[in-house]
């Protein structure tokens, strides 16, 4: 009997995983440029109200980031949904990046511009949330540098940011822990980052130590 309450335990777990799996979303435009969620049969699951979806940078795609989330807009503004199409991070921010190394960086408080060919805000503040919605590092920064639109914050523990037109670097607290005082900079990667400062480039390390 133990056995075959086993066997019915695993077989509940496998149908639940499937079902689970079965739930995952898929965004899709409409022909008026507007978007929704279907699941992997091409039901409608969520109507499309969103007037915008990010796209992930590594296919070029509008589709689910690797950790299951999505960046949306609604009524000119950003939030972040989970593969379910549950609100993870409130459609309230000028501007969100993708979640990296546990933090998402958004942005509040700007002017919206509809002058160009995209909207934007302008004057944004920027700051970093947890998958909760916890604001951990408070918005006080001009900029964060990113790769590609929806792509900024976290590289090897430490963020770019930007503050009176300078470039530095902060770690998962706020603090500072290389100066905001370089005119260019590229994130980290395996330990070091390219920086500019008064029109002369060279590498640091992350004590901000010019690497020879």
């Amino acid at each position: 009997m133990k056995t075959l309450k086993k066997i019915s335990l695993v077989i509940f777990l496998l149908g639940s995983v499937i079902g689970l799996q079965a739930q995952e979303l898929t965004p899709f435009e409409t022909q008026n440029g507007k978007w929704g969620l279907k699941d992997n049969n091409g039901t409608i699951k969520i109507a499309p109200v969103y007037e915008e979806v990010s796209y992930r940078c590594d296919t070029g795609e509008s589709q689910f980031n690797a950790d299951g989330t999505l960046a949306v807009r609604q009524n000119h503004k950003w939030g972040i949904i989970n593969s379910d199409g549950e609100v993870l991070i409130p459609l309230v921010y000028d501007r969100v990046h993708a979640f990296r190394e546990g933090l998402v960086c958004v942005a509040k408080g700007g002017e919206l511009d509809t002058s160009g060919s995209y909207e934007k805000y302008k004057n944004s503040k920027f700051g970093f949330l947890d998958r909760a919605g916890k604001v951990i590092i408070p918005f006080q920064f001009d900029d964060i540098r990113y790769g590609c639109d929806y792509d900024g914050g976290f590289y090897e523990g430490l963020a770019v940011v930007r503050r009176d037109n300078k470039w530095g670097f902060i770690d998962k607290t706020g603090a500072e822990v290389i100066p905001i005082i370089y005119d260019e900079v590229v994130s980290f990667s395996e330990g070091k980052a390219q920086v500019i400062l008064n029109g002369r480039e060279f590498y640091i390390d992350k004590n901000g130590i010019e690497i020879k």
